[in-house]
């Protein structure tokens, strides 16, 4: 029996896609980039700050010019990181009902903690009893230590929970820590990519999670 479901954040229960862009072509633009298309930046997000800005700019070294760019997109996303971003439809549905199953909700999330935490309180206030963001406590996924620290803090076996993520990096993620998988197609990665890592499950809408968790 399912007592527990682990959310990825971007691209499974917000759309934050478009903030997101245009914080990384803010700084573009400042640092002299070539500004980056929604499809380009939607390909390079999922695996932490840091790496999506290097594939912004297109390159790794030096890296002083990497970490400057990557505060200048921080400052600004910081400001900004609510704009346009916006839960995808269903997803209050979906926790609302968790919620009135008893089914207890965790997020673990590549985006910086200090990013994490005020849009899971500005969104969804009182639903999530464990909230996990990149943090230098913890390897960020594709580690299974988020997914094992969160499962710890619920006092919960991993028979006991799914995750659910819409990214290649989610799914090697669940692979790694032997807990089993839906996969979400409304996020950021087609239905290609993900079943290439054999997810449990495979939805097209929220409410296919609640049928999943009513079988």
């Amino acid at each position: 029996m399912i007592k527990a479901i682990l959310f990825d954040l971007d691209g499974t229960l917000l759309n934050t896609l478009d903030d997101i862009k245009n914080s990384v072509n803010y700084m573009l633009k400042k640092h002299g980039f070539k500004e980056r298309t929604l499809d380009e930046i939607r390909s390079f997000v999922g695996d932490g700050a840091k790496q999506m800005i290097e594939r912004s700019i297109g390159f790794t070294e030096p890296k002083e010019q990497v970490l400057e760019c990557l505060s200048t997109y921080e400052a600004h996303y910081e400001i900004h990181k609510a704009d346009l971003t916006k839960p995808y439809d269903g997803v209050y549905d979906l926790l609302n009902q968790l919620k009135e199953k008893n089914i207890r909700l965790a997020v673990v999330s590549n985006k910086p903690m200090p990013q994490v935490i005020p849009l899971i309180e500005g969104l969804f206030p009182g639903y999530f009893e464990v909230i996990l963001g990149e943090t230098s406590e913890l390897k960020r996924k594709p580690s299974p230590e988020m997914l094992f620290y969160a499962i710890e803090a619920l006092e919960l076996s991993k028979e006991d929970v799914l995750f659910v993520g819409d990214s290649d990096v989610d799914m090697q993620t669940a692979i790694n820590a032997n807990v089993d998988a839906i996969a979400v197609l409304w996020g950021f990665r087609d239905e290609t990519v993900l079943k290439k890592y054999q997810p449990k499950y495979i939805v097209n809408h929220p409410k296919e999670i609640l049928t999943i968790i009513n079988k």
